[in-house]
C-alpha cells in the first residue's frame, strides 16, 4: 500500500480487506520526497476469527457465536469511552455465566489468548478477584483448566494468569502491567493472557 504523505491524517489508518484467516506481519516504512526512508515497523496482523466475544455493553451476549451467557447481578456501567452502558460493572459477589463448550476446550496442545479490558474502583478481594475462569471444581492438586484474576496478596492489584493440564502440573505468571504500576489507578487497562503450548508458557501483556 502506497499512500502519498498529502493524504496522510493523523492518526492515519487504512483498511485491509479479503484477507484469509492467518497470521500476517506488515513492514511500514515512510518514504520523503527525495527518496530517504525511516526506519521501518514490522507489526503482526492476526486474522484468526476468536471463538467467543463478550462485549458486556449492558448484556452478556456472544457478539460472533452461540455461547452467550447469563448475568447475575451485574449491572450495565460507562466503559472505557465513556459510553453509557457500554460495560458491566461487578461489585465482587456478581459474575457472568456461561455454558461449557468445546469452543473454549483448547486440548493440550493448541495455543490460545484471552483479552480482558478491567478497570478498578478499589483495592480487590485478598487473594484475589476473579476475572475469566474455566475449569474443574476438583482441589489444585487435581485442577485443569485457566483462569485470569487480579491478584492483590502482594500489597498491589496485579494481573495474575495460570493454566493446567490434569498431568501437567500449573504454569503461572504473575506481573504487574510494565506501565502502570498497581492496576487501581482510576484507569482502564487491558491485558492479553496468550498461552504457548510448545514453549509450555504462559505470559501477560
Amino acid at each position: 500500500v502506497v499512500v502519498p504523505a498529502t493524504s496522510l491524517a493523523n492518526p492515519f489508518t487504512h483498511t485491509l480487506t479479503g484477507l484469509p484467516s492467518g497470521i500476517y506481519k506488515l513492514v511500514v516504512t515512510s518514504v520523503n520526497i527525495i527518496g530517504e526512508s525511516d526506519e521501518s515497523a514490522v507489526l503482526t496482523l492476526d486474522t484468526i476469527t476468536p471463538v467467543v466475544w463478550f462485549k458486556l455493553d449492558g448484556n452478556a451476549l456472544d457478539s460472533i457465536g452461540a455461547n452467550s451467557g447469563t448475568i447475575i447481578g451485574a449491572v450495565a456501567a460507562n466503559n472505557r469511552k465513556n459510553i453509557a452502558s457500554g460495560a458491566l460493572y461487578f461489585d465482587g459477589a456478581s459474575s457472568v455465566t456461561v455454558q461449557n463448550s468445546a469452543d473454549f476446550s483448547f486440548g493440550t496442545s493448541t495455543d490460545f489468548t484471552i483479552s480482558v479490558w478491567a478497570k478498578l474502583d478499589g483495592n480487590q478481594l485478598t487473594p484475589a478477584t476473579g476475572l475469566i475462569s474455566k475449569g474443574t471444581a476438583a482441589a489444585f492438586g487435581g485442577w485443569s483448566g485457566y483462569q485470569l484474576v487480579i491478584n492483590s496478596s502482594q500489597g498491589e492489584n496485579n494481573f495474575y494468569g495460570e493454566y493446567s493440564d490434569i498431568n501437567g502440573g500449573i504454569t503461572w505468571n504473575n506481573g504487574i502491567t510494565p506501565t502502570t504500576g498497581d492496576l487501581n489507578d482510576g484507569n482502564w487497562h487491558l491485558v492479553h493472557y496468550a498461552v504457548n503450548r510448545a514453549n509450555g508458557t504462559l505470559k501477560l501483556y
